[in-house]
């Protein structure tokens, strides 16, 4: 019997409260509980994602070994490829993945967390999407979870 547990995530005042928890909130605090790994797939991270590079770099500090995949990375603006290149040079266990298959497109927006929990939604690692624009996802618990991070690691290559 699958023992998952699905909780409504969201972003924007219209959705977080009420019951609904934010996004950003969930992704911060459980980058903050994270023990051995992160794996994330994104589309973008746009200008203003300076709060994710703050939570990477301080989850990297703590020796979590974390796994980026973003979507051709030429396309992402020059201050955040430069901000990952310098994490990736600081910390070995930065695994850092461009995807550019040609005429394909990643547009996931998955994370996982030591295999335990995942966030699935709409929303890109940027400040907009995270408090901005009205977003919806999903925090997943359970067995569920092996099934997303095979899928995640299989964009890795």
């Amino acid at each position: 019997m699958d023992k998952t547990k699905i909780d409504i995530l969201a972003t924007g005042n219209l959705l977080v409260g009420k019951g609904i928890r934010s996004i950003e909130t969930v992704t911060m605090e459980l980058m903050k509980e994270a023990k051995k790994e992160v794996r994330i797939a994104t589309f973008s991270l746009g200008p203003g994602s300076k709060d994710i590079i703050k939570i990477i770099d301080d989850t990297l500090s703590r020796g979590v070994t974390i796994f980026l995949v973003i979507n051709h990375m030429e396309e992402q603006p020059k201050n955040i490829v430069s901000e990952l290149n310098k994490l990736k040079k600081q910390y070995p266990h930065f695994k850092l993945f461009d995807f550019n298959q040609e005429g394909e497109r990643l547009h996931a927006k998955v994370m996982v967390f030591d295999g335990k929990k995942a966030i699935i939604g709409s929303a890109n690692l940027t400040w907009r999407a995270m408090v901005k624009n009205h977003e919806m996802g999903v925090l997943i618990e359970g067995d569920t979870v092996q099934s997303i991070l095979r899928a995640v690691t299989n964009l890795m290559g």
